[in-house]
């Protein structure tokens, strides 16, 4: 093998050599020629400081992209984390925008009066006009529920929220609500404020003397003097028929008396409850009907009273 040839291979072995990865024959084969051929032995040191030069601007780079990385993930971070404040304060303006321009707040009873009612005997709808004496920006909005607690009620709860520049102030509005036959209507505001605007009892005030009377003319056990009737707030349908139900007492004392306060029955002496309850149909001519306590059913036989 001619020197040229030689050195041919080692130059070919050389950067294997300078990485480390040859066989213990090849490093020796390497080593041995680079100390007998100075032109190799040239090559080799010059190839090593290319090849170490490399590897350096390499590892800069390297640790220039990392970090930059470090420095964009950390930006991403930074602008995930205003986003999220942005957002929460948005939300916050928002919510706070609603609640004193949008939704408002409940009114109190003091600050609101129902000027007139209406009820309409056809669809058992009452309309109410209401007034409101606070000098404020706008009726948000008006809710009608059942009482949770109290039967046979309706409670209206009115909101007022700020007025926007383009807003008019509303001093006077109207509600109608659904269903209210043989229902109270209360107007409620914050901190348990009520006041009661409609009765249909009070309301039918003839209608019940009317039927009142005529139980008493039907059912001569019963005593006006001695069996005041209460009526039980509601309509109570029987065989299809809407009618009205009436609770019995006897007035137990000697020369006791009774007497109306409002909705109340008082009285001097004390209240003995009956044991059946007298149900009346709305339409004349009036079906009276006698429900029975023990058996749990009505009968149209008066001979149960005592």
């Amino acid at each position: 093998m001619n020197n040229q040839y030689a050195c041919d291979i080692i130059k070919d072995l050389m950067p294997g050599y300078i990485d480390g990865i040859l066989s213990e024959t090849g490093n020796s084969a390497v080593e041995g020629h680079l100390k007998e051929c100075k032109q190799c032995s040239k090559c080799y040191k010059e190839m090593k400081e290319s090849l170490e030069s490399e590897g350096q601007i390499t590892l800069q780079e390297k640790a220039a992209v990392d970090g930059f990385q470090k420095i964009n993930k950390r930006t991403k971070v930074l602008k995930a984390a205003v986003c999220i404040v942005s957002g929460v304060l948005l939300l916050l303006i928002g919510t706070i925008f609603l609640k004193i321009y949008v939704f408002g707040s409940i009114l109190g009873v003091g600050y609101m009066n129902c000027s007139n009612y209406t009820y309409y005997e056809e669809t058992d709808s009452l309309t109410l006009e209401m007034e409101v004496f606070q000098a404020v920006s706008h009726i948000s909005h008006v809710s009608w529920k059942e009482n949770s607690k109290e039967e046979n009620r309706i409670d209206v709860s009115v909101y007022l929220a700020e007025a926007l520049p383009f807003q008019k102030e509303e001093k006077q509005f109207s509600i109608t609500i659904p269903n209210v036959k043989g229902k109270k209507v209360y107007l409620v505001g914050g901190d348990y404020e009520q006041q009661e605007v409609y009765n249909w009892y009070k309301d039918h005030n003839e209608l019940f003397l009317e039927i009142q009377q005529e139980i008493y003319q039907r059912i001569p056990q019963l005593n006006i003097e001695k069996n005041p009737l209460r009526w039980e707030y509601g309509i109570e349908t029987v065989d299809g028929i809407e009618g009205v139900r009436f609770c019995v007492d006897y007035i137990v004392g000697e020369n006791a008396v009774y007497w109306g306060v409002g909705d109340e029955i008082c009285t001097n002496g004390a209240f003995e409850p009956a044991e059946f309850d007298i149900w009346v149909s709305l339409e004349k001519p009036h079906k009276i009907q006698i429900y029975d306590y023990h058996t749990g059913e009505y009968t149209e036989d008066f001979s149960i009273i005592p």
